[in-house]
């Protein structure tokens, strides 16, 4: 299914996917996929919305066919009143939020989330378990899917990042779990417990003939950031700290390469860090960056939280400066080597001069006590990017 969605038949052009297998208890295993469009096809009306998914059902009589795969594979329910005892019902109320309300047309809200178009149409239901449904409770489907599968395939746009967020979480969020308690003494507060992997027979036989679990595309490369001698260092609880210094290669990073291969190529000194991996591949075992020489990869700097101080500032850098030969480059701004990296952003104008972060205390001064403002001060300080916290206290 994958490849066909990739082929840009249903929705358009795919830039960027990623899809994993999950497994139930019960039953058989289902997909989760992610797609990101092309600008030039994502859904930006209620026509581009409708030209892809439908909440509807199809006519009986015109198109008899696809009217069965739809009252087959997408009519949710009946739950609710109809039948409290549905698996879906959580005290009462439909746990999937069926029915839905009726739409004359498709609309966004405020917030960017999508509500389908669902018309009241008297003579267009489908009967299941003697219950009529209506419009109200169709799961979203793309109608060139349902044809090629004659599955259940639910098809929903996002157009929020907490929903992405939450997408992304469920789909990395691991393998099911179960625990098992060995209880020697009852008064005892302390269990000891096994955590253990639960696998059922289909993932068994899922992953005995080898069939793919995940898949993402773009390939993304995690870039390392560490500040000078911070890197991290692996190594194995028996052993002594003279032998994991002697370690060859102990002090090479993916950072601290990044630095020797501008310093002898001229080509990867037009290159950010981040674009490092579309031209060159990094490999582990040697550490050290190789020219790339088919395919590509996306860079992905780690975050860094801004109250982290000058780690923060250094990846500030990392993304305004090409083909840094050390870290000491990277803090030389017009032949002037700064002493910390947060100087260095200020001069290149990368900080902003704290005129918010001034407006925020001339409000709060107007109703809050000496202790909020101090609190808030420290709030600030710790987590917004203050160019100068110095100045910005001694003001207030």
């Amino acid at each position: 299914m994958l490849a066909f969605i990739k082929s840009g038949k249903p929705f358009g052009q795919i830039i960027a996917d990623v899809c994993a297998i999950d497994f139930q208890k019960r039953g058989l295993p289902h997909t989760h996929i992610l797609i990101w469009l092309h600008s030039n096809f994502k859904c930006r009306t209620p026509e581009d919305v409708d030209s892809i998914v439908s909440a509807e059902i199809p006519d009986k009589f015109t198109d008899p066919k696809f009217y069965e795969i739809v009252s087959r594979f997408m009519m949710h329910g009946p739950c609710g009143l109809a039948n409290l005892k549905s698996q879906c019902m959580n005290e009462g109320i439909c746990s999937k939020k069926f029915p839905k309300k009726f739409k004359t047309q498709t609309v966004f809200d405020d917030n960017g989330f999508v509500y389908y178009r669902r018309r009241d149409l008297k003579d267009n239901f489908v009967i299941k378990n003697g219950i009529q449904l209506n419009n109200r409770y169709v799961v979203p489907y793309n109608r060139e899917l349902l044809l090629r599968y004659n599955a259940h395939i639910n098809i929903e746009i996002c157009c929020q990042s907490m929903l992405i967020k939450y997408l992304f979480k469920y789909i990395s969020k691991g393998s099911n779990r179960c625990r098992v308690v060995v209880e020697k003494d009852r008064a005892d507060e302390i269990h000891t417990y096994m955590n253990c992997r639960f696998i059922c027979p289909y993932e068994a036989v899922w992953r005995l003939l080898e069939f793919p679990i995940h898949s993402r595309s773009p390939p993304i490369e995690r870039l390392q950031i560490h500040l000078p001698l911070h890197q991290n260092v692996v190594y194995s609880g028996n052993e002594t700290l003279p032998s994991v210094l002697q370690k060859p290669g102990i002090k090479k990073t993916m950072l601290t390469e990044w630095f020797a291969r501008n310093r002898i190529d001229h080509e990867a000194r037009q290159l950010y860090y981040s674009e490092f991996p579309h031209k060159y591949i990094w490999d582990p075992g040697k550490k050290e960056w190789i020219p790339r020489s088919k395919g590509f990869s996306l860079g992905r700097l780690t975050y860094v939280h801004p109250a982290s101080g000058e780690l923060y500032f250094l990846r500030l850098l990392l993304n305004h400066v090409r083909g840094a030969l050390s870290f000491d480059y990277l803090k030389n701004v017009s032949g002037v080597v700064h002493p910390t990296f947060q100087l260095a952003c200020k001069t290149l104008g990368l900080l902003g001069d704290d005129k918010e972060w001034e407006d925020v205390f001339c409000e709060a001064m107007a109703t809050a006590t000496s202790p909020q403002i101090r609190n808030l001060f420290v709030s600030v300080v710790l987590f917004c990017d203050v160019a100068d916290p110095e100045v910005l206290f001694s003001k207030f």
